[in-house]
């Protein structure tokens, strides 16, 4: 089926003066997209196969999306959202970063942090982890102070 940027564009309307959120239609556009470049993946590779789907939650601009992002048997398949993200999370980390390194507390970049981008920082502590040198975190975000690996740790939203 070929429709036409008008025609996509009346749908999303539709969807959304009917009582549809936006967070539900944006996932529900990376989700397809991902899963069609899964597809496109696995025509391209002999012998690879679907492998069902792995949660992926994702905070931008105060929404959270719930993200389901594809796998295949291998598990050589990334999607390309996926490094949009991770691309993303490196910037927050290097911008945290810098802020402490020229003196901004834990509260200050937490309240920046809130205003400025949107993050829901709650109860913000810098704590050192060693299990978590070098990863990003699901707790937060991760600064590298020369060998040492500090986390911002923040309750997630509910």
């Amino acid at each position: 089926m070929e429709l036409t940027k008008s025609q996509i564009s009346e749908l999303f309307s539709t969807f959304l003066s009917s009582g549809g959120s936006f967070n539900t239609l944006v996932e529900a556009m990376l989700n397809a997209l991902s899963l069609h470049e899964r597809s496109l993946f696995v025509e391209s590779y002999d012998g690879e196969q679907c492998n069902g789907f792995r949660p992926r939650r994702w905070q931008s601009q105060g929404l959270c999306f719930e993200l389901r992002i594809p796998r295949t048997r291998s598990g050589a398949f990334r999607p390309m959202i996926l490094g949009i993200l991770k691309e993303q999370e490196e910037e927050h980390t290097a911008l945290f970063h810098e802020l402490y390194v020229r003196g901004l507390t834990c509260k200050d970049i937490g309240e920046f942090a809130n205003a400025s981008m949107a993050y829901n920082i709650v109860n913000c502590k810098l704590a050192y982890s060693p299990t978590l040198a070098g990863r990003p975190s699901m707790l937060g975000s991760c600064i590298h102070l020369s060998s040492v690996s500090w986390c911002f740790i923040s309750m997630p939203p509910t």
